[in-house]
């Protein structure tokens, strides 16, 4: 009886028999391996005896017609143990379908390659083509003629291609057309406005005579102008040199402004002063002019001593012709440390100097009255004008009680300086 070992074994080496190619039809014994013992029988594809194909951990495997320890790196070749050959450079190729053309080439791709386990080789994987036109531009249509007409291409894309399907006639009659609609008249130009035809009649008339063009006189809507003419009662005036577009008539040029005469001298002028008197706990002093030419100016208020109190301008850039406007809220400085002054007389001394050479080139002077009561009456006064624009200011009231700044007046403004200063300085100079 065979033992189940004796079976496994049998069954490991008919395997291997099958792998190599050898199923042996009759019987046959292999020499033992080293350290076998029994000789292994092959008989009709199945092994007989107990011994063991594992020998000194080698794998016997069956090469040919004997048992032999498997080679490294070589392989059973027609029964023996034999180096491989080198694989073989393809030769043989199937492909896919040829890609669009583009820009004068079109690819493709390999699919398979022989003989079996090839390597290399070389495949036809590029060709240059001519690619189909599918854009173009062509010549007008032809005169309609026998219910056709025609026209050519006048170019055509992607650059180098060749056929396509330009759309090259066209069915039409030969009905002339008679009737149209059109667009709006366009901008008269050099005399003349046009407008296009949006659709005509009878259906696919060709020819016809419609209305395209129509001479115009258009209005004038650009100049060119001349310098402004001297200001004149407050008005200057200037005269068109050219306008468009050509051939145009009419329009709305400006010719003329308002201005303000200007001189060659620097003079103050519309100068006012109010009021005229004051009472710094309740009011301030307004004094606005203007100069003939841009100028440098000073404004200063001075004592009756003609001692400086303070000034409200210093040497500022004024421009001719605006009006300035500065605001005395009858204390000593222009910030918020100033303190009121005394009741008594002032006066403002105002300079127009030469923006060159600061030379002072008009000065204006006049009065101003502060005083301080509980019963302010009749405040206001008139400039007595020296003929300079100047003035002084006088009360028309009785003349205010004089005080030595320790009256009720100046203690209520010692006792509430912040609330007084801020009422005055609410003002602030343009």
């Amino acid at each position: 009886m065979i033992s189940p070992k004796n079976i496994i074994k049998s069954s490991i080496l008919a395997a291997l028999i099958a792998v190599s190619g050898y199923m042996a039809v009759t019987a046959y014994a292999l020499e033992d391996p080293p350290n076998f013992g029994d000789a292994v029988t092959c008989t009709n594809g199945a092994m007989s005896a107990d011994e063991s194909l594992i020998c000194n951990n080698n794998a016997w495997v069956f090469c040919g017609s004997n048992s032999q320890a498997q080679v490294q790196g070589k392989a059973c070749i027609d029964g023996t143990w034999k180096t491989p050959a080198a694989p073989q450079a393809c030769n043989t190729w199937t492909y896919s379908a040829w890609e669009t053309c583009t820009a004068g080439n079109q690819t493709r791709t390999v699919l398979t390659s022989a003989p079996t386990g090839c390597i290399g080789g070389t495949p036809v994987l590029t060709q240059a083509c001519i690619s189909t036109c599918n854009t173009w531009t062509y010549s007008d249509w032809s005169a309609c003629s026998g219910g056709n007409q025609t026209r050519t291409v006048l170019t055509s894309g992607p650059a180098g291609c060749s056929g396509g399907s330009p759309a090259l006639t066209q069915i039409c009659n030969n009905t002339t057309c008679n009737t149209w609609t059109y667009s709006d008249w366009g901008t008269c130009a050099n005399g003349n406005q046009a407008r296009t035809v949006l659709t005509s009649s009878p259906a696919s008339c060709t020819g016809g005579t419609p209305v395209l063009t129509q001479a115009c006189s258009s209005t004038c809507n650009t100049w060119t102008y001349s310098d402004w003419g001297t200001c004149t009662s407050g008005n200057q005036t200037r005269t068109v040199l050219t306008s468009t577009p050509t051939g145009c008539t009419g329009g709305s040029p400006a010719l003329t402004q308002t201005c303000t005469a200007t001189s060659n001298v620097l003079e103050i002028s519309k100068l006012s002063v109010d009021p005229k008197t004051i009472n710094p706990l309740l009011g301030d002093v307004t004094i606005k002019f203007k100069v003939s030419k841009d100028a440098v100016v000073e404004l200063k208020i001075e004592d009756e001593s003609n001692a400086l109190v303070l000034k409200l301008v210093d040497d500022e850039s004024i421009t001719a012709g605006e009006e300035q406007t500065i605001i005395w809220n009858g204390t000593d400085k222009t910030d918020t440390s100033g303190k009121v002054v005394k009741a008594g007389k002032y006066f403002y001394k105002l300079l127009a100097k030469d923006k060159t050479s600061k030379e002072i080139k008009d000065t204006k002077t006049g009065e101003i009255t502060v005083f301080y009561s509980d019963n302010v009456e009749g405040s206001t006064g008139d400039v007595a004008t020296d003929g300079n624009g100047g003035g002084d200011v006088s009360a028309h009231n009785n003349p205010p009680k004089q005080t030595s700044g320790t009256g009720p007046e100046t203690l209520i403004y010692l006792l509430f300086p912040v609330g007084s200063y801020l009422y005055h300085r609410n003002k602030k100079r343009k």
